[in-house]
């Protein structure tokens, strides 16, 4: 099986946008979030917590998209144990990143208690098809529909 290519600096882009499939409706719901890349797994954490509603989605069905710049992958959506070190990095990752927190100073409340929620990226087959879903090069959604809604 061949990993479908994701550009070394897609890590450095401010968002990413995760589709989730709406667990009552079955609609398609994309919110642009912080997020922070390692290897295949891209992590976000819900400021918002339990009640955020894409968090409930991503419990309910964890098959998602994630938006990197103008590629758009399936995955797997999951929660890292709490306390665990893949935990425990991607909040310090994310701290880092948007507060430009460093080591040795405390975390911030939201890198501290925000929901995290961890998404395996898909892996390409050498003929293009995806283990069940699709990797398409455009998005299904307009960058600024967001500020529409």
């Amino acid at each position: 099986m061949i990993l479908d290519a994701i550009d070394p600096e897609a890590g450095d882009q401010p968002y990413a946008w995760l589709t989730t499939t709406g667990r009552r409706t079955g609609l398609p719901r994309t919110v642009e979030l912080w997020f922070v890349l390692y290897g295949r797994t891209v992590h976000f954490l819900a400021g918002g917590g339990e009640g955020s509603q894409w968090v409930r989605n991503a419990d309910a069905e964890p098959a998602v998209q994630v938006r990197l710049g103008q590629r758009t992958f399936a995955g797997e959506a999951r929660r890292p144990d709490p306390g665990s070190t893949e935990d425990t990095s991607a909040r310090r990752r994310m701290a880092a990143k948007y507060q430009g927190w460093q080591e040795g100073r405390s975390l911030s409340r939201w890198a501290r208690e925000a929901v995290c929620i961890a998404v395996d990226l898909a892996a390409e087959s050498s003929d293009g098809a995806t283990d069940g879903t699709s990797v398409s090069p455009r998005p299904d959604t307009r960058e600024d529909e967001w500020r529409t809604r």
